[in-house]
């Protein structure tokens, strides 16, 4: 099932910078929402649409000794249940169908104007090359660092979005002409609060500031749900999401979400990270060894030729069940990418195996490490 949330009014999701009403009271939004949020407010709409309350979810006991059919979809307080997501991307709601667009791969690069671009600018991924001298900040892995292949452009352009179209070419090795800003989807608008008492009384003194994220019209959040096995999920109507339960209207749509992926032909491919991933090694998969950057997935074994990698980011929440913060964890960012050469295997598996599928060492049921397979 595939879903498109559009936004009714400005949405906030808090970013782990500490605030506090009538201390620390300015709080920020996330431009994208972690996988986490959607996944949470999945299972809250699937129990909320069973008649389960909150409450009696947080009381339950093992999955194991559990048989209700929701809570063998959505888990429990410790204990995930078949329900995966993948996701979430913004997305654009046009008359053709919803287009979704996935954050800028770490290894695309702005490059000056030639002949054959049509004098103009244009993108296209750095490349592995072996050097014999050159010093880097990682050990024991022997990685060829990422160099462009012409002359780069004098603006650099990061953090921007890839329409699917954009991004199968650059999954397929082509060049892009366009890469799209985040202002093209989202406003930044602030908003006054005063903290509210557990008796409904506001409090003396305790206000604050929001900064959250207001969506350009036709603008919204795409996400792919899996193993709801039959169980209901109104798709049709007004759903909360993020913080201050903000509304937005939900639906089902038929439009696939994720990029096709280019044949692999050879023993080369790269994996490009459309969703934070949480690896036990830090940046590295745990399935990579760290001192050979040898290791097999599923099947397949294969050696890290290089990788570009972004500041780790800081993934929580809020546990509704519990009532409490969620743990913090670090993970790799969205746009990360891998180059891999492949060892052992066939390289018509490697697509089957990888691509759209989440590779993350943790919560990877909630959409974390969601992994597109590219050739280089």
């Amino acid at each position: 099932m595939k879903l498109f949330f559009q936004p009714s009014d400005f949405l906030f999701f808090r970013d782990n910078k500490p605030f506090a009403a009538g201390e620390n009271y300015g709080g920020k939004s996330r431009e994208l929402p972690p996988p986490s949020v959607l996944y949470g407010a999945i299972r809250t709409w699937l129990l909320q649409d069973n008649d389960i309350a909150l409450d009696k979810f947080g009381r339950l006991g093992k999955l194991a000794d559990i048989s209700d059919p929701v809570i063998r979809v959505t888990g429990t307080k410790s204990e995930s249940g078949t329900l995966q997501i993948k996701g979430p991307f913004f997305a654009n709601q046009k008359p053709a169908g919803v287009e979704s667009y996935f954050p800028q791969p770490l290894d695309l690069v702005k490059y000056k104007a030639t002949k054959a671009s049509s004098d103009k600018p244009f993108f296209r991924s750095l490349q592995p090359k072996k050097l014999d001298n050159y010093l880097a900040n990682w050990r024991g892995l022997n990685l060829s660092p990422l160099l462009p292949t012409g002359e780069l452009a004098d603006d650099e352009v990061t953090g921007g979005f890839l329409s699917k179209v954009a991004l199968e070419a650059y999954l397929e090795g082509r060049s892009i002409a366009r890469i799209n800003t985040i202002d093209a989807m989202i406003e930044s608008e602030s908003r006054i609060g005063i903290a509210v008492g557990k008796e409904g009384v506001t409090q003396s003194g305790q206000f604050y500031t929001l900064q959250g994220n207001r969506f350009v019209d036709g603008y919204g959040l795409a996400v792919d749900i899996e193993g709801l096995n039959g169980i209901n999920l109104a798709t049709q109507g007004l759903r909360q999401l993020g913080g201050e339960r903000r509304f937005g209207f939900l639906t089902e749509i038929a439009d696939e979400i994720a990029p096709q992926a280019p044949e692999i032909i050879g023993n080369k491919f790269k994996l490009a990270l459309a969703t934070p991933a949480i690896f036990e090694g830090g940046w590295l998969p745990s399935w990579i060894d760290r001192t050979s950057g040898e290791g097999s997935f599923s099947g397949l074994k294969v050696r890290l030729v290089a990788a570009a990698v972004g500041r780790a980011e800081t993934i929580s929440g809020f546990d509704m069940a519990l009532g409490r913060p969620k743990p913090i964890r670090k993970a790799v960012p969205a746009g990360s990418v891998y180059y891999f050469e492949l060892l052992e295997g066939a390289a018509t598996e490697i697509v089957n195996i990888i691509h759209n599928q989440t590779i993350s060492d943790e919560l990877a049921h909630a959409g974390f490490g969601l992994a597109f397979v590219g050739s280089w």
